[in-house]
């Protein structure tokens, strides 16, 4: 009932917001080729009014959406002479009249040079916060890192786990809301889950959230998030620490230690970054597994505690570019991290039955190391001033993980007690190669071309080794627990993507990717080659219209498909106990989805309407094993899955007051014809995320975030609702270059993964818990010297109510 309330009023509102505004870009120089730093507003030219401002950071300007009309640029600081430019906005979103001219010209107004300020300071501080979450008119959001409490975040991670439209399932896995799994991108280039430690929080300028991805990304899973790092534009050099301790009473305590180092000197630019983290996380799931019936009856019930010791977890990495005349630039980047895990995973498992009751547990000694070492080099050139570049990347990936883990179990029959001991070694070596060419023909009256091929190839390399001693006896090999697992994938990709105007008030897009993927399975070297090859198309088209009513309304559909993650194919046994485990499957095909949205938006209200229908869905479910005791945790295909979607976010500001709030109902219903899964009705999901920044006092800033995710049904699963809540207070001081923050997380611990289904003739129960809840003491201190400006640090910027 309420998701039939809000479909309808999403309907009548999106009848009533026909209409799309427009983005202005430009960057500023000054003649001297430094960049200034400044503001930008616009004001309605009939009267002068207020419309909405930006920052201006090295020169460059993003303004938000602006409706259809007439305005001025107000431009500045205390670095160049104020000026004025007037522009006039058309019912194009793609087009921008010069208000003196009458001549067409793209959103980007180029490079402007501005004259110097005749007043000069020896320091001058700005003060502002910047807007957080931007929704644009496609429905991607935006999540501004840079100058805000995100920076200070201890992982990449940790940052998408508290943004809005991205939920965590049991599995660990990040998607989005309505969309399923995403893939991501770092500064243009495709990167595996993993990689996402190799990114310091600190180094991230922006994330995007992108719904409805063209043709210039892979086709892999339901959405893209993009993450883009800072760069340094100024000549001289910037230094900044980060320090965070965190106490938690679920997980124990953590210490988090960051170093970043920036220099620009002319043409060449250098990065570098340090960070160490040490202390304790934890993991704990629960299932229980009942078979009611009487004459198969069995319950057991599974604790698994995994306790692990960080000593340390080290992520570093350096860059270096060369910037050429223009746009002109050559890149070359390392990253790097150094895992060293220790502590325990504890297992427990009470098994009764119609013979016995039976208790095991077991104790494993964690001794992994895990090392990750990645280079990326890159070209890229603007071509004229109609859009026209190219790209070009390649990039080498190298994971290594290297596991001895002992294990000492104790099982209590009624017979008596056995005891044995168990050796897991394991040898883990993936290999990731990717190049890729983007170019894009920019032309006459708003028109433009993208095309690009891409290579990518993993081989991943899993060796695992079990061997067992029972009571009072040698370790011997356990076949059927140990595995030579062999996986090569290769994907090459070509696209093609075209966006023109129609007319005046309308845009149109369309895309196709064309992706052949080719990869060898072995298991073990006696087991015969499983090969395969695979070609698939992936069109999509976006088609927008606007009016001069600064209102906008846009339709997308889009075709995606999801790969198994490599350790879903991987057949490799995780133990557990005699009769617990957990296991990849190799016969794992991807899963494909079709999906159509519909994104409305007036000013800071953003209705979305969407659905999905997704072929061979990925999940997993504990089946029987071997034995009438024994459950294998297995990866799956579902056989089909429709997903309803509709959301409404709303923003507003105050000037000591700024607030984004997005509330939404999810309707899924999942189908698995090979499976006997039998689960009640499929029911509506509701979904509300808030987060409130409240300015207190000249340095002081306090942050009001929550979240609510509710049941979800979809016919096969069942998954409980959960929350958080999250306080934040940070203080500025030493004119503003120390900052202090307080952070209080999932307050209430109601952050989890629980649900429950019935598989054949079993009930199963789950419950996963991760180290959420904590309270973090952190310090941030940035140092800038730059040497074509007089002043010794900014943060320059507009009020809050010019940010929205």
């Amino acid at each position: 009932m309420r998701f039939s309330f809000l479909f309808l009023l999403c309907c009548w509102q999106i009848g009533n917001l026909l209409g799309q505004a427009s983005g202005i870009t430009g960057q500023l120089v000054l003649p001297n080729g430094h960049f200034p730093t400044g503001n930008v507003t616009v004001l309605r030219a009939v009267d002068s009014s207020f419309v909405t401002g930006e920052l201006i950071l090295d020169g460059q300007f993003q303004l938000p959406e602006v409706p259809a009309g007439s305005y001025l640029l107000y431009f500045t600081s205390l670095e160049f002479a104020s000026f004025y430019q007037p522009i006039a906005v058309e019912k194009s979103a793609e087009q921008l009249t010069s208000g003196d001219k009458g001549q067409t010209a793209d959103f980007d107004l180029g490079i402007l040079q501005v004259s110097p300020a005749q007043l000069s300071l020896d320091e001058f501080v700005v003060r502002a916060q910047r807007q957080v979450y931007v929704q644009r008119n496609d429905g991607t959001v935006d999540i501004n890192v840079a100058g805000t409490l995100l920076a200070a975040s201890s992982s990449t991670r940790e940052i998408l786990e508290r943004s809005p439209d991205l939920t965590t399932n049991e599995n660990g896995v990040i998607s989005v809301m309505g969309k399923g799994n995403a893939i991501y991108y770092l500064n243009g280039q495709r990167v595996e889950p993993g990689q996402l430690a190799l990114i310091a929080p600190a180094n991230i300028e922006r994330i995007s959230i992108i719904r409805n991805p063209s043709a210039r990304y892979d086709a892999s899973g339901g959405a893209v998030i993009e993450i883009t790092t800072l760069r340094q534009t100024k000549d001289g050099y910037r230094l900044g620490i980060q320090q965070n301790v965190d106490d938690s009473p679920f997980g124990g305590m953590q210490s988090y230690s960051a170093l970043n180092l920036g220099i620009n000197r002319g043409k060449l630019t250098f990065t570098a970054n340090a960070t160490a983290q040490v202390g304790r996380d934890r993991h704990i799931k629960f299932t229980t597994r009942d078979r009611p019936e009487p004459a198969t009856f069995l319950s057991s019930a599974v604790t698994t505690d995994w306790q692990h010791k960080l000593q340390p977890f080290l992520v570093y990495g350096a860059g270096v570019q060369y910037s050429f005349t223009g746009s002109d630039y050559v890149s070359l980047a390392y990253r790097g991290s150094h895992d060293r895990q220790g502590g325990h995973t504890l297992n427990t498992n009470r098994i009764i039955d119609n013979i016995e009751t039976l208790n095991y547990a077991s104790d494993i000694a964690v001794n992994e190391q895990r090392i990750n070492d990645s280079w990326s080099l890159n070209y890229g050139r603007d071509l004229d001033t109609l859009g026209s570049s190219i790209f070009i990347g390649g990039q080498y990936t190298h994971f290594k993980t290297d596991a001895f883990n002992p294990i000492s179990e104790i099982g209590q029959l009624e017979n008596g007690t056995t005891r044995r001991q168990l050796r897991n070694s394991m040898d883990l070596d993936i290999h990731i190669l990717a190049v890729q060419v983007d170019y894009t023909l920019g032309l006459a009256n708003g028109k433009a071309i993208d095309l690009g091929l891409r290579f990518g190839q993993v081989n991943n390399d899993a060796d695992l080794d079990f061997q067992i001693a029972e009571q009072n006896q040698d370790f011997t090999p356990s076949p059927s627990l140990s595995s030579h697992y062999i996986y090569l994938e290769r994907v090459s990709a070509a696209y093609a993507n075209y966006r023109q105007n129609l007319g005046q008030n309308a845009t149109f897009s369309f895309g196709l990717r064309a992706e052949r993927t080719d990869y060898q399975l072995q298991v073990d070297e006696e087991q015969s080659l499983l090969t395969d090859h695979y070609l698939n198309l992936f069109p999509n088209a976006s088609l927008g219209f606007t009016f001069s009513n600064g209102r906008s309304v846009q339709l997308n559909y889009s075709a995606r498909i999801n790969r198994p993650p490599y350790e879903s194919l991987n057949p490799n046994l995780i133990y557990q106990d005699p009769y617990t485990s957990m296991q990849g499957n190799p016969a794992l095909i991807p899963e494909k989805s079709h999906a159509l949205e519909l994104i409305a938006k007036n000013q800071h209200t953003t209705l979305k309407l969407g659905y999905t229908c997704t072929k061979d869905p990925l999940s997993g479910s504990a089946l029987p094993g071997d034995g009438p005791r024994s459950y294998v945790l297995t990866r799956l295909n579902m056989s089909e899955d429709h997903s309803w979607y509709a959301a409404i976010t709303q923003t507003f500001a105050l000037p000591w007051w700024t607030s984004n709030n997005t509330l939404s109902v999810t309707y899924s219903q999942a189908f698995a014809y090979e499976f006997a899964f039998s689960a009640p009705a499929p029911t509506p999901q509701p979904y509300l995320i808030t987060d409130n920044r409240f300015r207190l006092g000249k340095h002081g800033f306090l942050e009001v975030m929550a979240y609510y995710v509710g049941v979800l049904r979809d016919g096969t699963f069942e998954r409980y609702d959960y929350g958080n809540l999250t306080l934040t207070y940070e203080k500025s001081l030493l004119a503003q270059n120390l900052k202090i923050r307080v952070q209080a997380a999932d307050i209430f611990t109601t952050v989890r993964a629980s649900g429950e289904y019935r598989q054949g003739a079993t009930d199963i129960y789950f419950d996963n818990r991760w180290r959420t809840n904590f309270f973090r003491v952190g310090l941030t201190f940035d140092l800038n010297k730059l040497k074509k400006s007089n002043y010794k640090n900014q943060s320059t910027g507009v009020r809050e109510t010019q940010r929205m």
